[in-house]
């Protein structure tokens, strides 16, 4: 029982931490004078959200495969990404087919193709790779042991993964369709065979990079 609860103590000192920063992540960046400060500081606060989990997994020596990390059959892990990714882009294509306002499925439109450059680069491996260690990888892990339950693993870890969304954008379906796309995730990660915390964190990165990618032509 103590453990459990020094469990619970840990994943909502984790997870307010990284509200905390989520929230104030637009006026930190502001902070800098210039484009270049302001991707450092950009590349920096992703650093310090996802070092905070990472080093209590070190601290308590916590294996990485018990977080979906694993060599073997590597090249049938990167194989389930394509099928990840083309479902979860599909909730982004499909309403632009429709009609849907292109300003309410994409974001935003990067002022040069230097910008776009390096928020594809940023996409793709520090949230795509960094949130889904944080959400796919720490929290369902520690949620599974705490609770010993994967299903309720999967689906909280998804809540808080969605409401990460809400301090920077403010928007209620952002928060729900990030909750969806991490419930996706989660049980993509548990149900699919081959699939691993290695194939959402591609997958996830390929989705928001095509988001700025579509944003940067289309807006």
């Amino acid at each position: 029982m103590r453990k459990k609860i020094g469990i619970w103590f840990e994943l909502a000192f984790v997870y307010i931490t990284a509200l905390i920063i989520a929230g104030f992540s637009t006026v930190i960046v502001s902070l800098g004078g210039d484009i270049t400060t302001k991707i450092i500081i950009t590349l920096l606060v992703y650093v310090v959200v996802t070092a905070i989990p990472f080093l209590i997994i070190i601290l308590r020596k916590i294996p990485f495969t018990q977080l979906g990390y694993t060599k073997d059959n590597i090249g049938k892990q990167l194989k389930i990404v394509f099928f990840i990714f083309c479902i979860t882009i599909s909730f982004v294509v499909l309403p632009l087919f429709f009609g849907v306002s292109k300003e309410d499925v994409l974001s935003i439109k990067y002022s040069s193709i230097w910008v776009l450059l390096f928020y594809l680069i940023y996409d793709f491996l520090f949230v795509g790779f960094g949130e889904e260690f944080i959400f796919r990888g720490y929290f369902i892990q520690r949620l599974a042991v705490a609770t010993k339950s994967d299903l309720f693993a999967i689906i909280f870890s998804s809540l808080l993964f969605g409401l990460w969304h809400f301090p920077n954008g403010r928007n209620a379906l952002q928060v729900i369709m990030t909750t969806i796309l991490g419930l996706f995730y989660g049980f993509s990660k548990y149900k699919m065979k081959n699939c691993s915390t290695v194939s959402v964190s591609v997958a996830h990165g390929l989705h928001d990079a095509t988001i700025a990618l579509l944003s940067y032509f289309l807006l």
